[in-house]
């Protein structure tokens, strides 16, 4: 049983610590670069996804490496858990500088601050609904980091399963092997017992022969 090993498979060209310096990036610029950013970075780990989908193809056909994929896999984890992090990041951070505008403004001897301390409840309300959007977003992370680990429990599975697989075609090769030697003992026994029957036979002929030619004579 012979199998191909195939892991110099065409992959795309995503860079794991360019795509971290634009998540980090991601957690100082401005808004407008950030809507930029966002969407460069998921499209880098759109493409890892792909690439990630046809290793899963070449490692069920047995036709590529294991350690490549887990490898792909820990990467797409740890930028995706980068970039979660990066957004509620922005997220806090909106919300901190809101909480101060708002403070000021509450505080403050100006006409603006005037007509905003008539608003505090409003500005209340709009707090309580970034919370919430912030809770939001923190429970898709840990959903999505939930999801991460059941697929790397299944792509372990996989791997153990292709494991015992191998080991058994070890062990039919090895039990195939014994056979074959046995076979071969067995035709070296055969041959010497036919030779030596058939020398056997010449003999008696020769010796029949010379009892009825020669050896009448003596």
């Amino acid at each position: 049983f012979f199998v191909t090993n195939t892991t110099n498979m065409a992959v795309s060209d995503v860079d794991e610590a360019d795509v971290r310096q634009r998540i980090e990036e991601l957690v100082r610029c401005s808004d407008d670069k950030a809507a930029d950013l966002t969407r460069d970075i998921e499209a880098s780990l759109s493409r890892l996804k792909s690439d990630i989908n046809r290793l899963q193809a070449k490692t069920t056909s047995h036709l590529g490496d294991d350690s490549i994929l887990l490898d792909k896999r820990s990467e797409l984890r740890r930028l995706q858990d980068g970039l979660q992090q990066a957004r509620l990041h922005r997220a806090h951070q909106k919300q901190r500088e809101s909480f101060a505008q708002d403070k000021a403004a509450l505080f403050g001897g100006s006409s603006d601050g005037v007509r905003k301390r008539r608003n505090v409840k409003g500005a209340a309300s709009d707090a309580t609904e970034r919370l919430r959007a912030t809770r939001k977003l923190m429970q898709s992370s840990l959903e999505q980091s939930a999801a991460g680990i059941e697929e790397l429990a299944s792509s372990s599975k996989v791997l153990q399963a292709t494991s015992e697989e191998f080991a058994a075609m070890g062990a039919h090769v090895s039990t195939g092997r014994g056979m074959l030697t046995e076979m071969q003992k067995k035709e070296r026994v055969d041959r010497m017992v036919i030779w030596g029957g058939f020398a056997v036979f010449c003999l008696t002929v020769l010796w029949v022969v010379y009892i009825r030619t020669i050896g009448r004579f003596f």
